[in-house]
């Protein structure tokens, strides 16, 4: 029974397919009408990256996989949470920001060499704040 068990178990793992990492350096180009956004350079080393903004303002966040099989991500800056945590919860603006959600960067992983995002609310994903291309440089 102890072996059935394990075999039940461990079955439907045998057809999971392993994740493809994003490892490498993407530089982003925004579509057209978002132009004006800040460009950033991002480094994404297995489940984590680092995003550099043109003012030199380095984030650091992890990768949240919603589907595999769809590749489709969320890319969530932790230095963003951190911060949220420090605010004065009866302060006007944490209320405000609080309903939104935090700022993510959602991308659709389907070639490596072009990664489309877009960027939304954790809490509201149906507002789009801009979208665009990750073109790979390195």
């Amino acid at each position: 029974m102890k072996h059935f068990l394990i075999l039940v178990f461990f079955f439907p793992l045998m057809w999971l397919e392993p994740s493809e990492n994003i490892n490498g350096t993407y530089q982003v180009v925004y579509d057209k009408g978002f132009k004006k956004h800040p460009n950033f350079v991002i480094n994404f080393r297995d489940s984590v990256y680092v995003r550099t903004v043109d003012n030199s303002v380095i984030l650091k966040g992890r990768i949240s996989f919603i589907d595999h099989e769809s590749g489709l991500a969320y890319l969530i800056d932790s230095n963003v949470a951190d911060s949220n945590k420090k605010q004065d919860s009866t302060s006007l603006s944490y209320k405000i920001q609080r309903s939104f959600g935090n700022q993510i960067i959602e991308v659709k992983i389907e070639n490596l060499n072009n990664i489309r995002f877009r960027t939304t609310y954790s809490a509201n994903l149906h507002v789009t704040v801009n979208t665009g291309v990750l073109k790979r440089v390195k």
